[in-house]
């Protein structure tokens, strides 16, 4: 099995990508590049299947949310219906990344553990986690590879 989860101490290359804002989240296909910036406090989520090849980003501001489709508990069941609105996606096939919360200090305010909780509850295995150890990162997600990579700025 090839590393699909890579972290790297420089800017990115890529230019041509959908851009997934602050407490937005977007589903892609086979030839799509999902990216997001400014991961710092937040939580930025990767979900793939690669026999579909089809991926989902999400980006969510934490534990205060105020959009309830985004909130920890509820950010894993959104993007699976997103997932599969397009596409029958066999939960078994999926897997996921976590980056973010790199200057929260309060175990409290962090809500990795319940989105991790809910992916467990999916059995969704996490195959790559970049928390707590940078200020802000830059998260791509390679729909045709479903290579992740996670830039620290």
């Amino acid at each position: 099995m090839q590393h699909r989860f890579q972290t790297f101490d420089r800017y990115p290359t890529h230019t041509d990508y959908r851009f997934v804002d602050w407490d937005e989240y977007a589903v892609g296909e086979e030839r799509d590049l999902l990216g997001t910036d400014g991961v710092a406090t937040c939580l930025a989520i990767t979900l793939y299947d690669g026999e579909k090849r089809r991926g989902a980003l999400a980006h969510i501001s934490g534990i205060y949310q105020d959009i309830e489709e985004l909130k920890p508990q509820n950010i894993i069941g959104t993007l699976l219906s997103r997932l599969e609105d397009a596409k029958r996606i066999d939960l078994t096939k999926l897997e996921a990344t976590l980056s973010g919360e790199g200057c929260i200090s309060s175990e409290r305010q962090r809500c990795s553990p319940i989105v991790k909780s809910k992916l467990k509850e999916y059995g969704i295995p996490i195959i790559g986690e970049d928390l707590c150890r940078a200020p802000a990162r830059l998260v791509f997600l390679h729909c045709d590879t479903g290579r992740v990579g996670v830039y620290r700025a």
